[in-house]
């Protein structure tokens, strides 16, 4: 398994590749073939990763991330 870096800071968001010589990434495609009504999304869901990418996932709200068990911090 090979994974592609998405964004980096002080934590890498990461994204698995098909590998081989020329890896392709699902998540990069799906990105940059979004249809351009929905290219907004696309820019929020970068900009998700760069949050994550940074802050950790203590960084978003907890509408969009919370622990089922804060003191375990299981997702």
């Amino acid at each position: 398994m090979k994974l592609q870096t998405l964004s980096k800071n002080k934590f890498t968001v990461t994204a698995v590749t098909s590998g081989g010589d020329n890896p392709n990434c699902p998540v990069t495609d799906f990105l940059l073939d979004i249809p351009n009504k929905y290219e907004g999304s696309a820019t929020g869901m970068i900009a998700l990763f760069d949050t994550v990418a940074e802050n950790g996932l203590d960084g978003l709200s907890s509408k969009l991330s919370h622990y089922v068990d804060k003191n375990e911090k299981n997702i």
